[in-house]
């Protein structure tokens, strides 16, 4: 055993369910919760409205499908009205 292991420490990181964002499986390290609906998701599934850079998951915004700009359903019901 190395000196700076311990007996308590995992080196293998554990499954912490799947991706709301995606559906993919999510390892321990890489879980954080959406910032505008609270969805655990991978960080990388987190995404920035291009209109007004608010910050979330694919599960609360839309992308444009013609750009695939992403953007919050505010901006996105604001473009809509004009």
């Amino acid at each position: 055993m190395d000196r700076f292991e311990s007996p308590t420490c995992q080196s293998e990181p554990k499954e912490a369910g799947s991706c709301l964002g995606c559906g993919g499986v999510m390892y321990d390290y890489e879980v954080i919760n959406c910032w505008g609906c609270g969805a655990e998701v991978h960080c990388g599934c987190q995404v920035e409205c291009y209109y007004c850079g608010e910050r979330g998951c694919r599960c609360c915004m839309v992308q444009d499908l013609e750009t695939l700009e992403w953007t919050c359903m505010e901006s996105g019901k604001n473009r809509t009205e004009q």
